[in-house]
Formats: structure tokens, C-alpha cells, sequence
């Protein structure tokens, strides 16, 4: 089997701190020899790439293709108050993908 992949869901909008905890969790899971799909970085990536305006569906439509392609999922505290967490989270479970919640 090869290396595992995971992507972390959780609430960006609100919390000032979210690419702070995102990237921590990032730190976490390559530590332990995953391929993290970090949306706070892939945003950057995307918006480096495009070069012009995105709407929030542009961001969300992305992010649930890597949704796709993880073998897991992991949700940050407070995900269920996110709308986007919360729509990775139904179609992760929709796809039957594993899912773990921070504690």
C-alpha cells in the first residue's frame, strides 16, 4: 500500500487563526508520512495560477476534487459551523471516504 493522503476540512471564514491551524495540522500529518491536501495553501496555489477574481463556489468546487482524491478526511474543530467544511464533509461521506475528527 501506498502513501496515504488526507485533506483537512474545517471553518476559514471566521476564525483569524485558520491558516495558522490548518498548517499545523499539515505539519501533523506529513510528519507521519501522509500527502496533505492543505486548502489554505491550495487557495493560494489556485488564485497564484488563475489571476483573476474567484467567487466562493470557484474555491469549494476546487477543494471537493481533492475531497475526491484523499483517502481520508480530517475536520478541524468546528466544522460543522463552516458551510464549506460541512459540504466536503457530506460529499466525503457521500464517496465513503474515511473521516476523522480533531478532538
Amino acid at each position: 500500500m501506498g502513501i496515504k493522503s488526507i485533506y483537512i476540512a474545517g471553518p476559514m471564514q471566521n476564525d483569524a487563526q485558520h491558516e495558522e491551524i490548518f498548517n499545523k495540522a499539515e505539519d501533523c500529518f506529513s510528519l507521519k508520512g501522509f500527502m496533505v491536501f492543505n486548502p489554505v495553501r491550495l487557495g493560494l496555489s489556485l488564485k497564484n495560477e488563475i489571476q483573476k477574481e474567484l467567487e466562493y463556489a470557484d474555491f469549494l468546487l476546487y477543494d471537493l476534487g481533492f475531497v475526491k482524491f484523499a483517502d481520508m478526511v480530517y475536520m478541524l474543530k468546528g466544522w460543522e459551523y463552516s458551510p464549506g467544511a460541512t459540504a466536503e464533509h457530506a460529499f466525503a461521506r457521500a464517496l465513503g471516504k474515511q473521516i476523522m475528527y480533531e478532538n
